[in-house]
């Protein structure tokens, strides 16, 4: 399990679901290195709760933990697209 300050801080967040994927090095022997190290996923129930988290907490402690660590970090609000 994933922890730490940047753990926390997401969680207080409230989001239903918190995903963290992180590269295996494995993967890319031989081939071109990874476009970044993880990718950190959060899933809220609406759109509005998503935004208010981005743009709170998540903004400000989540980001104060990432500072100076991070190379950097690109927020984006989506939601899924289900063609039928």
């Amino acid at each position: 399990m994933v922890g730490g300050a940047y753990a926390e801080a997401a969680a207080r967040a409230a989001p239903m679901r918190h995903e963290l994927m992180v590269v295996d090095p494995a993967a890319h022997e031989g081939d071109r290195p990874p476009c970044c190290d993880a990718v950190d996923l959060l899933w809220f129930d609406d759109a509005d709760r998503a935004l208010d988290a981005l743009t709170g907490v998540l903004a400000v402690e989540a980001g104060w933990v990432l500072a100076g660590v991070a190379f950097g970090a690109e927020p984006a609000l989506v939601r899924p697209l289900r063609v039928v």
